[in-house]
């Protein structure tokens, strides 16, 4: 296919003003031809969101936020919405969620289990509180299922997988949550914990 086989088009939808310069927000590259018909998607930092390749097929990735690089603790931006963010610190972490922005949502994937301390996800105000349910499996006890719940009238504002009492709130490898804010005060939790010992709630007022 010839170069003028081949055209690409770029276009600036939303702009916001950065410095007293004006900037694109949102911008798309599609590339068409021949033998080529590509959208590329960019987000408001400048990364590539995904790609529609020939066909409508289209390619796309997560963010990944990784425990073992951010530390013992990490504050979550608004900005980081829809981040896959990894336990994978045996030592554990404390996941503080962002101020409540209605369509928040983050997903916890536990692939290294906690020895030490806790996997806490925790809300950012004593006013946003969970509301949901996870489903318990116990890794020890031919895998006796529990379901625990977290209702509107209670206080609950912290998820913990504790790796006390051989992690009978949750923590082993394979556990995973789905935080997605729907309120100013309200964040729906749902997954699924592995546990261990005499499993407990992994739901918290603190």
């Amino acid at each position: 296919m010839a170069e003028t086989d081949i055209k690409m088009v770029y276009a600036f939808p939303e702009e916001f003003v950065c410095n007293s310069v004006t900037v694109p927000a949102v911008r798309y590259r599609a590339i068409t031809g021949q033998t080529a018909n590509i959208q590329e998607n960019y987000g408001t930092d400048g990364n590539l969101v995904n790609a529609v390749g020939p066909l409508g097929q289209q390619t796309y990735r997560r963010p990944i936020i990784s425990a073992t690089v951010v530390g013992s603790a990490y504050q979550l931006l608004a900005s980081q919405s829809g981040s896959i963010c990894l336990n994978d610190r045996a030592a554990g972490i404390v996941w503080t969620l962002p101020l409540a922005q209605v369509g928040l949502e983050f997903t916890f994937h536990t692939t290294v289990t906690v020895t030490s301390n806790s996997y806490k996800v925790i809300t950012a105000a004593g006013t946003e509180l969970l509301v949901g349910a996870i489903n318990n499996v116990d890794t020890d006890t031919s895998s006796a299922v529990a379901i625990w719940q977290s209702l509107a009238a209670t206080s609950n504002i912290a998820v913990t997988q504790q790796a006390a009492g051989t992690n009978a709130t949750g923590g082993i490898a394979g556990s995973t949550l789905v935080f997605t804010c729907l309120s100013s005060t309200r964040w729906a939790v749902n997954g699924m914990t592995l546990a261990g010992g005499t499993v407990a709630t992994p739901f918290a007022t603190s």
